[in-house]
């Protein structure tokens, strides 16, 4: 007989990184939409100013793993520019 009385539950998993672009990818929309903007309008200067190329992957995928503090970073950095 087990004693699962006191057993740890499992930890829950991680959400994928990808749930984090897409939680971007809406509030990037959103933000477009409100600005009357199309989203290339404004995910092309944010592909420029995160990553330095006018080609990359998408914009949102780029974001998760560079994290949000760095992002924060390069765009200050390119809006002082």
């Amino acid at each position: 007989m087990g004693s699962s009385v006191n057993s740890p539950r499992p930890a829950a998993p991680a959400p994928a990184p990808m749930s984090s672009g897409l939680a971007r990818a809406r509030a990037m929309r959103a933000l477009a939409e409100a600005k009357g903007l199309k989203l290339g309008k404004l995910a092309q200067p944010l592909r420029a100013a995160l990553t330095g190329r006018t080609v990359s992957p998408g914009i949102f995928e780029v974001m998760v793993p560079i994290g949000r503090e760095e992002t924060l970073a390069r765009l200050r950095d390119q809006a002082r520019a």
